[in-house]
């Protein structure tokens, strides 16, 4: 699984109103990444490939973040995080740090969570690199916009998560200072007196923060990929929202008679077409477009549209399925019991992924 972290940000004091990233690398090809994927978004772009090298650059001068490679051919990037770390006086000192590497494994990303700005694993793609630099410069320049007409829904059950609305609010005035991310964010708007949708959107939200939290899956990053899933999985279905509803083959075959043609191939297409709409936008994570794409597969394989079985289906989309499949249950029993739910659906998610994620379920509480 590809792992990207992204921390508070707030707790470094360092700013620097010139947007200026350090990339510290030992190949030229991943400085090169990097320098086209931040063309446009920041306002200079330094690289350092040796130890030395990016030791002398962090004496000399300031930087808004710096992205280490932490195996720097044969040299442990760690030497540079230790100069950045044990001296106050180097002018560095707080500047976010994010670590990148092709060999970051879940463990790791969980226990070292905490100690950088961010984790970013090879191959990362240009959605990555964008979106994590743009939300830490927000929150060290203080460059928050206004929410520009995108819906803020509530993300208050069923579980408690706190301090939840807060992070989706700030997350989608960042999102607003992306105009082609902007436009997609808007699709998702009430639709007359049906609100399946953004009740829908809000409680995916609520559930996935929730078991990726117990997972240890909690960064902020990966929230704000669930956020992105959420608000995006079915805009396809915007002008229809009673198809939103429809979950599983089953219950497609019994809408069988009141549905048109067109509205069946919607139903079955939809995951292929937003994965094809936000494909052009760099700005999403890769993770979120796989999410999108998987969002209907099952652990059998009777999913759609492509029938895969757990051993392809990723493990935020794991996460997501299961989160899809609560909602559901949500909106079909009046009284919510957690018990109950896994007692009715424990064995229909087959898998280690699924099942790992359906014990982090026994232990919220609710």
């Amino acid at each position: 699984m590809k792992n990207i972290s992204l921390n508070n940000a707030s707790r470094y004091r360092h700013v620097v109103m010139v947007k200026s990233v350090l990339i510290i690398d030992d190949e030229d090809e991943i400085i090169e990444i990097f320098e086209m994927y931040l063309d446009g978004h920041v306002d200079r772009v330094e690289s350092a490939k040796t130890v030395n090298q990016a030791i002398s650059k962090i004496a000399e001068t300031d930087f808004n973040i710096i992205f280490i490679d932490i195996n720097l051919g044969g040299f442990n990037g760690a030497e540079i995080i230790k100069e950045l770390r044990s001296n106050s006086e180097n002018r560095n000192f707080d500047t976010p740090i994010i670590i990148q590497s092709g060999f970051i494994t879940d463990e790791f990303a969980s226990k070292h969570m905490d100690d950088f700005a961010g984790i970013l694993s090879k191959p990362f793609s240009e959605g990555d690199v964008v979106t994590l630099t743009q939300l830490l410069l927000i929150d060290e320049l203080g460059e928050v916009p206004e929410i520009d007409q995108i819906h803020l829904v509530k993300v208050d059950k069923p579980f408690d998560v706190p301090g939840l609305q807060q992070k989706v609010e700030k997350f989608l005035k960042t999102i607003s200072s992306m105009p082609q991310v902007n436009e997609f964010f808007k699709k998702l708007k009430p639709v007359s007196k049906d609100n399946f949708i953004e009740s829908h959107v809000g409680l995916l939200i609520n559930i996935c923060a929730a078991i990726s939290i117990k997972l240890s899956w909690g960064s902020k990053q990966t929230l704000e990929k669930f956020i992105f899933a959420a608000y995006l999985h079915d805009i396809a279905l915007e002008q229809k929202p009673h198809l939103a509803r429809i979950n599983n083959k089953f219950e497609l075959e019994n809408l069988n008679k009141d549905l048109s043609d067109e509205e069946k191939k919607l139903i079955l297409d939809h995951p292929n077409i937003v994965s094809d709409m936000i494909k052009s936008c760099p700005e999403i994570p890769s993770d979120v477009k796989t999410i999108i794409l998987q969002h209907h597969e099952l652990p059998d394989g009777s999913g759609f549209p492509h029938q895969v079985d757990h051993k392809r289906i990723t493990p935020f989309a794991a996460l997501f399925i299961v989160a899809e499949d609560i909602v559901k249950y949500l909106h079909t029993n009046n009284k919510w019991n957690l018990e109950a739910y896994l007692k009715k659906s424990k064995s229909k998610f087959k898998g280690a992924q699924f099942h790992k994620i359906t014990s982090a379920l026994t232990e919220l509480t609710y």
